[in-house]
């Protein structure tokens, strides 16, 4: 089996109020991850992001990629 790293941009969606970062890697699934352990650590290094992520939750948030 052939372990595809998928680069390109994607989005962190707040579908409360529809405000996105967006983002670019080489590796899209691992960014995400880190993403979602930096914010669940409130360690994000986007404070805009982190205190939607906090006011809002995680439920409020999808990836899209």
């Amino acid at each position: 089996m052939v372990d595809l790293k998928v680069q390109g941009i994607y989005m962190i969606l707040n579908i409360i109020n529809n405000r996105c970062y967006v983002g670019s890697s080489k590796f899209i699934k691992g960014r995400k991850e880190q993403h979602i352990r930096e914010l669940r650590n409130n360690k994000h290094g986007n404070s805009h992001l982190q205190r939607a992520w906090n006011k809002y939750g995680e439920d409020s948030f999808i990836f899209v990629k």
